[in-house]
């Protein structure tokens, strides 16, 4: 069954939301509402909308402001958003342009002129959609793994990052891991232990930096428990894989791990689980 779009609106004052709401009503919008900007934000990352619209003018947080926050997500910075204002001056609509959103709209507006303003902007949205076949990077799921991914590889230093990254999406674990195991073919944690693992392969062939740093950076709590993890995925021990990838480059590193393979490395007494 196809699902109506959704729309956010933004604005402080009920009289003008009440308004929005009666044009918007015959075409059976799914609307959301939000009474400031902080609250608009709050909407749409947790339930991204097809468009939003919103007031300049709020206290708090106005308009402009929320359109930067918006656009600095992931998760919402493609979401087109309609300006409306009580100024018809040309600095904030340009401001507005050059913050990102597609129409400035002066109050008070046409209800007709409105409601085509908005139809116009959701056809747009939905024609560039079908433009781009939906992509994996361009569906829900898609973006939410996009956004957790730029998280955790600039923080990759925090023992408890997938704890964080849940946290900072809003999502519960079991749905979080769905959409991993989806986009990434692997769990969030999966995801986690092998981006700690490539970073430390990183810095260990390209960097002088000691093992202690390297563990540290890598979110383990002690260079004893990163080189048992280490050991454990790549057959050797963090020191030995430096000395041959400067030695002897990948070769050397297989033998090596397939001589181990009879003698693997003991279990940390604390290792660090990714959950």
């Amino acid at each position: 069954m196809k699902t109506s779009p959704r729309i956010l609106l933004v604005d402080d004052r009920p009289e003008d939301l009440r308004l929005l709401i009666h044009i918007l009503r015959p075409s059976n919008y799914d609307v959301l509402i939000a009474l400031d900007g902080w609250q608009g934000i709050k909407r749409a990352t947790s339930n991204p909308p097809d468009l939003i619209v919103m007031d300049i003018s709020m206290p708090g947080l106005d308009g402009f402001h929320t359109i930067q926050s918006l656009r600095s997500n992931p998760l919402t910075t493609a979401i087109p958003v309609i300006f409306l204002s009580v100024k018809d001056d040309l600095n904030d609509r340009l401001t507005a342009f050059e913050l990102g959103a597609v129409d400035y709209v002066t109050k008070p507006y046409d209800a007709e002129e409105m409601a085509a303003r908005i139809e116009a902007r959701l056809d747009a949205r939905h024609s560039l959609s079908i433009e781009n076949n939906e992509t994996t990077s361009q569906t829900h799921d898609g973006v939410i793994a996009q956004a957790a991914q730029q998280y955790i590889l600039a923080h990759l230093s925090d023992r408890k990052l997938p704890q964080a990254v849940r946290s900072l999406l809003g999502i519960g674990e079991k749905k979080l891991n769905a959409i991993f195991v989806h986009v990434h073919g692997k769990s969030l944690p999966a995801f986690v232990n092998e981006a700690r693992l490539q970073k430390a392969m990183k810095l260990l062939t390209e960097s002088e930096i000691s093992i202690g740093e390297i563990a540290d950076q890598t979110g383990h709590s002690s260079p004893a428990n990163f080189t048992t993890a280490f050991g454990q995925r790549t057959g050797v021990t963090p020191a030995v894989y430096r000395r041959l990838k400067r030695q002897s480059g990948n070769t050397e590193i297989q033998i090596a791990r397939e001589e181990n393979q009879n003698s693997p490395c003991p279990r940390p007494h604390n290792m660090e689980q990714s959950s």
